[in-house]
């Protein structure tokens, strides 16, 4: 007689020979002890990626949130450093050819270490992750350096008068000032890896079909750093907040390093990284050889995905036009005031550049408002998920047959007609409202590319996981660390390091141009605001140059 056993559901004896079936089914057995992996109902993204099977899930709006609300604690620093630190320097006695050579440590910083930095990235074995041990040690650094920079004059006079030297004599004004040049040369090398992590980890942690989702929030989050760093101009820290510093920059400085450190925990803590195999690191290593991260650029550089390439080099011609925008709008619109209410300017006591950074202002504004808005009407639909219930969803976008690509062609020639206009005007109203239009155009800048190559490297890593899946079915003798090979051989970081070379160089060829456009301008007698219209006019060709590639784009869509 068979005995017949009722079992519970819960009941050990009944569920393991379940689950070990299960994990010999999935490979859990074989893999690392990273914790265990959990499904909730919502099937969010609560397990480390270890298993065969194993792709990223579809993400809900809080864990969105934390994985991009680094990107506007780091854009506060930009934007803090880029509309303070001028006037911080040239207090200091910088003549302002000094504070143009200090600057160029962005774009320098941005063409030659963030590809290394990638390199580093995709082969790191760090306990942390590949990606958050770039961001945790980065943003340390950032920090140190942030805070030192507006007490550095504070340091060299203590340094001087401990060494009973003249703290106000030639000496120490020149220490002061090549001290400051330094830590910001420092500073923006030290916000490489931050960005570069922060980036890659979107990437690696969305599923393809959350890309543009997570690019969108990543906008947003820069949107709010944005505001917050313009405005900030008109907010009296030091009588707001005493204990932060004496001067403006001081307490500015100390409110943008805690925003950025709060933001980098949370985004640590809540979301989980995979640590890549020591020994796939090790073989990545040896197979770069010594100068591996300079050798690995070159080769991704020919080995990357088409479209990709053509993204950077959208990026390339578009950068040529927003360099001269970004460094020379303020004072445009300053002397464009200056010209109209002389009269008011000289009642008031006001400087006329502040009313240059109210239009940035306006910008920010604008470019934070479209990304809220915008994502709701583009059509989001990619390889993974055109068959997937995602596709109805959207059947309101679809009415509007606008996609990601061909609102990115949009924004170029929007931008590139309103850099034409902004160069002609004398209206410092109408210069205002121009300025506030190119904010829709910025607003897809910093969405429609950044999600457009987390799209195609998430397909490919998508493809790549199928491959070695179907690999191991056909020959299951296959070991479970050669299957993932393809995962953890990913370039992400790197590739995200050489769009980011695509917008730096450009910034290098604009600057170098813009001081010969001025030169030839003034052979003329063409100088000041006129020469700056000038240089604004000039945007409209590779504004369209950039739309063009964007079209191809598009098509390759």
């Amino acid at each position: 007689m068979v005995e017949m056993r009722c079992h519970d559901s819960e009941s050990e004896e009944f569920t393991k020979p379940l689950l070990e079936n299960w994990r010999q089914k999935t490979g859990l057995h074989n893999t690392p002890n990273f914790g265990t992996m959990t499904m909730n109902k919502n099937h969010d993204y609560d397990h480390l990626e270890d298993s065969e099977d194993d792709r990223p899930r579809h993400l809900n709006q809080w864990r969105l949130l934390c994985l991009t609300i680094s990107m506007g604690g780091l854009q506060t620093i930009w934007t803090s450093i880029m509309s303070q630190g001028s006037p911080y320097l040239a207090s200091l006695g910088m003549s302002p050819s000094l504070i143009s050579l200090v600057w160029l440590s962005g774009p320098l910083s941005g063409m030659f270490i963030q590809p290394c930095i990638g390199v580093l990235s995709d082969s790191c074995t760090h306990p942390l992750g590949r990606r958050k041990t770039f961001i945790v040690f980065g943003t340390i650094a950032t920090s140190v350096f942030m805070i030192s920079l507006p007490w550095t004059e504070n340091i060299v006079q203590l340094l001087f008068t401990c060494f009973d030297r003249d703290p106000a004599g030639r000496t120490a004004v020149a220490s002061t000032q090549f001290i400051a040049a330094m830590i910001i040369w420092a500073l923006k090398i030290s916000l490489q890896p931050v960005q570069c992590g922060i980036r890659a980890l979107i990437v690696d942690y969305c599923p393809p079909d959350q890309q543009h989702q997570a690019s969108a929030y990543a906008s947003r989050a820069i949107g709010i750093g944005s505001i917050f760093g313009y405005a900030s101009g008109f907010v009296d820290v030091p009588s707001l907040f005493p204990f932060l510093g004496h001067t403006q920059f001081q307490g500015l400085c100390i409110i943008c390093c805690a925003i950025l450190d709060s933001t980098v925990v949370l985004q640590c803590m809540v979301i989980p990284e995979k640590r890549l195999n020591r020994a796939m690191g090790v073989q990545l290593r040896g197979e770069l050889g010594a100068f591996s991260p300079m050798r690995q650029v070159i080769t991704t550089m020919d080995t990357m995905p088409e479209r990709v390439r053509k993204i950077c080099i959208v990026q390339f011609f578009a950068w040529l036009g927003w360099f001269s925008f970004m460094y020379y709008i303020t004072t445009y619109i300053g002397d464009l005031y200056r010209q109209e209410s002389p009269e008011f300017l000289k009642f008031s006591n006001i400087d006329a550049t502040r009313f240059g950074t109210v239009s940035m202002l306006s910008f920010a504004t604008t470019a934070f408002i479209t990304n809220l808005i915008l994502p709701r009407f583009v059509k989001l639909e990619t390889a993974s998920s055109s068959n997937s219930l995602l596709s109805l969803h959207r059947g309101k976008s679809r009415a509007f047959n606008l996609t990601l690509p061909r609102a990115w062609v949009i924004a170029h020639i929007l931008a590139g007609v309103s850099f034409f206009l902004l160069g002609l005007t004398k209206s410092r109203n109408m210069s205002i409202l121009l300025v506030a239009v190119l904010g829709i155009s910025w607003a897809l800048t910093q969405w429609a590319p950044f999600a457009l190559i987390g799209e195609e490297l998430a397909k490919h890593r998508g493809e790549s996981r199928r491959s070695a899946s179907q690999l191991r079915k056909r020959d299951p003798e296959i070991e479970k660390t050669k299957s993932n090979s393809s995962d953890d051989n990913s370039q992400t970081a790197l590739v995200l390091g050489l769009h980011n070379l695509a917008i730096s160089a450009p910034q290098i060829v604009a600057a170098v141009g813009s001081s010969m456009l001025f030169w030839g301008l003034g052979m003329f007698g063409i100088t000041g605001t006129d020469a700056i219209g000038w240089l604004l006019m000039f945007g409209v060709i590779p504004g369209f140059a950039a739309a063009w590639w964007a079209w191809a784009v598009e098509k390759q869509d």
